[in-house]
């Protein structure tokens, strides 16, 4: 039941997935039918069926009828948590009206339980006791029988949020006061309810697949809309994950930097986030092998060259942060870690374009310092701060050491540097080589390696 636009849930950004690819439930979970009925819970399909139950259970004043699958205390317990399912509700004949089907899930506390039915999520406490105190926490359009749904929970106690969105559709609210006095311990079941009504010749069925479960501190969405002229939202978490991002985790203007290597780099705009940056680029196809030369005739000697100009180490590669406006007057801050892309080891190479002010404080120290450049960065914050507002860009440009480099010297002699000439004749500017008397060419600080076609390849080795 794969959604168009909502893939299956990562095992890696979850703490339990089930995607109920198997033949029988399994001790991760315990079956229960509420009133008179047969049990009907099995998996079929890749998904997690309920029923066929009847639509309506025969009486005006009797129970409701259901099934009930809950989930082990073992896979989650828990007041915090962020949940989600695809789900759907068949109906059989199908002809008429859609009717309201009671589906969803419950969150069972010790004393008070949130229930969500389809279209109204409800935080009770003393439920069934005949003294129920609700409390009604948003309410979504009814849904449309047939119509295949995500669902996601988020309870978030450490922003004292919940939130439930289902497709396009959310709502948002402040966590009930008694959360932490009753729902320290929760935990969940889903389920499938019949109302109450005279028998109808109608049948219900509910198809669930891709449960997913994880902690829910943190994850709430608490976007306001605020950004600076510059489009970025100040103050947003920057997360360095290996993978493409999770639109379920953070706020509009979150960083997502992909640790596994592509060099990705996402901000989460509209609830989704957005590829706005590629620290590396894809390697080029090889080129063909062009073929054999003849040997060209010697030439005279040239003149000594110019000293050449300072060229980019080598094993890193050039990246440059980029301001198109005046930032805030506290600056924009990059924190500088030791983490997989996390900016320490880069060296600072200077500012071009729009003046701006460029500070760094260090782990451990109490104040920002001017950077002096060039400059490798150290784990702390770099702080970039700009008053011009004209649009103009102001460019830091930065080197960023290849994968197992450095930017701090070693002991690697790099390679040859060459220039041709006009004629196209070769000239190594850094070898310390000597003619013999035949104008033979001898490379003391280099190795020859033949190749497979017999052509020797000169690498500088001392």
């Amino acid at each position: 039941m794969t959604l168009p636009t909502n893939p299956p849930p990562d095992p890696a950004q979850w703490s339990f997935t089930d995607t109920f690819n198997r033949t029988f439930l399994g001790p991760d979970y315990v079956t229960n039918q509420e009133g008179n009925l047969d049990p009907l819970i099995y998996l079929d399909a890749g998904e997690l069926v309920m029923g066929p139950i009847n639509l309506n259970t025969g009486s005006d004043s009797g129970p409701v009828q259901g099934q009930v699958v809950a989930l082990s205390a073992t896979r989650f317990q828990g007041p915090h948590l962020q949940l989600q399912y695809d789900h759907r509700v068949l109906l059989e004949p199908s002809d008429g009206p859609s009717p309201l089907v009671p589906c969803g899930f419950t969150l069972h506390g010790d004393g008070a339980v949130l229930n969500w039915d389809g279209r109204a999520l409800r935080f009770v406490v003393a439920p069934g006791t005949g003294q129920e105190a609700v409390t009604t926490l948003g309410v979504l359009p009814a849904p449309v029988v047939g119509t295949p749904y995500r669902t996601r929970l988020t309870v978030d106690t450490a922003q004292g949020r919940v939130q439930l969105s289902r497709n396009a559709q959310g709502l948002d609210a402040a966590l009930p006061a008694a959360w932490g006095t009753h729902m320290g311990q929760a935990t969940l079941s889903l389920w499938l309810r019949n109302t109450q009504g005279a028998i109808a010749s109608k049948q219900i069925a509910a198809r669930f697949d891709h449960l997913a479960i994880r902690n829910g501190d943190g994850t709430a969405d608490l976007s306001t809309g605020q950004t600076s002229s510059g489009g970025l939202r100040l103050g947003g978490e920057w997360r360095f994950v290996a993978g493409v991002p999770d639109n379920g985790v953070g706020s509009d203007g979150d960083v997502w930097a992909d640790t596994s290597g592509t060099g990705n780099i996402y901000q989460r705009r509209n609830g989704a986030y957005v590829n706005v940056l590629q620290l590396l680029g894809a390697p080029g196809a090889k080129g063909d092998k062009g073929d054999k030369g003849d040997k060209g005739d010697k030439g005279d000697q040239g003149e000594p060259g110019t000293d050449g100009e300072d060229g980019i180490l080598h094993g890193a590669v050039p990246v440059t942060f980029i301001l198109a406006d005046a930032t805030p007057e506290e600056g924009v801050l990059f924190p500088v870690t030791d983490e997989p892309g996390g900016l320490a080891g880069i060296r600072l190479e200077g500012v071009t374009g729009i003046p701006a002010d460029v500070a760094f404080q260090p782990d451990g120290a109490l104040d920002f310092q001017p950077v002096t450049f060039p400059m490798v960065l150290p784990p702390g914050i770099l702080r970039i701060h700009r008053t011009d507002d004209s649009g103009a860009a102001t460019l830091l440009r930065a080197l960023v050491p290849a994968q197992g480099g450095s930017l701090e010297g070693g002991s690697s002699p790099g390679p040859y540097i060459t220039t041709t000439d006009p004629a196209g004749y070769l000239t190594i500017t850094n070898a310390t080589g000597t003619l013999d008397a035949q104008g033979y060419l001898t490379l003391p600080d280099g190795t020859a390696t033949p190749e497979a076609d017999g052509y020797p390849v000169v690498e500088r080795s001392n």
